[in-house]
């Protein structure tokens, strides 16, 4: 990256039109990625507004980064990359039981942070993931069964809005203050800089985990047991709320025990104790199921490494995209045709064979009782999601990869024919149309919200595509 001399004092690159994009910027995925016009670090929130007044004045875009790992977002030639890296606030209020997080910091330094204190809070899947873009776009969590949705957990945000203002917004807001807070939650992409939340923890205590450990029983099968493994799954009609039971497609990898080899992991990881967690999965342990599979384990491991299963998925690099189907229903039946599916797709591109068909189980009971008015939710009830996750290194691939995920989806959604399609907005892919997110009405709410916060459109948002 060259130098540049912008009127505020903090670090602002541009990018070197000799360096590839893949050394201008960490990005997990470079699917929807170009060299930015600057990219701006900002070390504290005087910087941030001047960045702001900056790009509003020449009509640059905004996007904010708080991970780096939102494939669906676009980043051009016209974009003001504004990099909140150094906001890394971690506080515990063990009085009021809440954590408050700056808007740069990661799932993993939240969750080793609060475990060494002795609480956690609901999080995303991925040490790597940051935590802002997980709020504001309403991700799915390990505990969504105890304490509901991602929203459900949020007690305020700082927001530095378009216009330079800051602002504390609570559930105690009024008027369009109080419009803002709730886009927010879970809806929040494009309405201003978030620069830190607060949301509730709970004691570590309380899950009643022996020695801090949770319980996983994972079975891995080869592609020819399909069939077993996904009655496993869909015999899992109601998990316990401490309970998330994951069937998994994957290709082996040099260096796994499967190296070149399509396999399924049938995984239930329970927040609990081991006793427990055996009567909750009792079905893995069913002898005929067992002899079916190539691996069978049960382990207990400490809390922090909650996330570690998908640390190999954090790499940066290559073409990445996730998409989500939130669903009411699945059948053996239709596990068995999105896996053929897949093992189509990547048999048939090489490049392709780190794509990833995954598909949970989980307890809506909460999250169902959880819901209020005016809400930017639309999957409250679905206790099933199929994700696709599709990654490859030749960009010429996009054409199939998009084709595969929609075939996916389809397959999968045959089973709710009754139900609307739904996926989740952090798990969008670049061209989703606005309906899978959310419903018309609310659609033309967070259209309204935008104009009024961001009249002239500085923040990228993708409110404003088809719906």
């Amino acid at each position: 990256m060259g130098s540049f001399n912008p009127p505020f004092d903090c670090e602002v690159t541009v990018p070197d039109p000799l360096v590839p994009v893949e050394e201008t910027l960490a990005r997990w995925s470079y699917s929807n990625v170009d060299k930015p016009a600057f990219h701006v670090t900002p070390d504290n929130e005087s910087h941030i507004i001047q960045a702001l007044e900056y790009g509003r004045e020449r009509r640059f875009t905004v996007v904010v980064a708080g991970g780096g790992n939102a494939a669906f977002v676009p980043i051009t030639k016209n974009t003001l990359y504004l990099s909140l890296e150094k906001f890394d606030l971690l506080e515990l209020d063990e009085g009021s039981q809440t954590v408050t997080f700056g808007g740069g910091v990661r799932a993993g330094s939240v969750l080793t942070y609060l475990a060494e204190l002795g609480f956690y809070t609901v999080l995303p899947g991925s040490n790597a993931v940051g935590m802002s873009g997980f709020v504001l776009g309403g991700g799915g969590h390990h505990f969504i069964g105890l304490h509901g949705l991602t929203v459900d957990n949020v007690e305020s945000f700082r927001i530095i809005t378009a216009d330079g203002r800051t602002l504390d917004l609570d559930s105690t807001a009024a008027g369009e203050e109080r419009s803002l807070f709730k886009v927010l939650n879970g809806a929040g992409l494009g309405y201003g800089v978030v620069v830190s939340i607060t949301m509730k923890v709970y004691p570590l205590s309380g899950l009643g985990m022996e020695n801090n450990q949770f319980v996983t029983r994972r079975l891995i099968f080869p592609a020819s047991e399909i069939r077993a493994a996904a009655e496993a799954l869909v015999s899992f009609d109601h998990p316990a709320p401490k309970l998330i039971v994951a069937l998994t497609c994957s290709n082996g990898q040099p260096g796994t025990p499967f190296p070149g080899t399509p396999f399924v992991v049938l995984a239930a990881t329970y927040s609990g104790s081991k006793q427990e967690a055996e009567r909750e999965t009792a079905v893995l342990f069913e002898e005929r199921l067992v002899k079916k599979a190539s691996i069978a384990v049960t382990v207990c491991e400490p809390y922090v490494k909650l996330n570690d299963a998908t640390d190999g998925e954090n790499t940066t690099g290559g073409y990445k995209d996730i998409n989500v189907a939130a669903l009411n229903a699945i059948s053996a039946g239709t596990v068995e045709e999105a896996f053929h599916l897949w093992l189509a797709f990547t048999t048939a591109n090489k490049d392709a064979n780190r794509t990833m068909l995954a598909i949970s189980r989980f307890d809506t009971s909460f999250s169902e009782t959880a819901r209020r008015p005016g809400e930017f939710v639309g999957t409250r009830d679905r206790g099933t999601a199929c994700i696709a996750m599709t990654c490859y290194t030749k960009p010429d691939l996009r054409e199939k990869a998009e084709a595969f995920v929609a075939g996916v989806k389809a397959i999968v959604r045959r089973d709710n024919m009754k139900s609307v399609p739904r996926t989740v907005l952090n798990n969008m892919r670049p061209h989703t149309k606005l309906g899978e997110i959310f419903d018309e009405e609310a659609i033309l709410e967070l259209r309204r919200v935008k104009s009024l916060w961001d009249p002239q459109n500085l923040f990228w948002s993708p409110w404003l595509r088809d719906i």
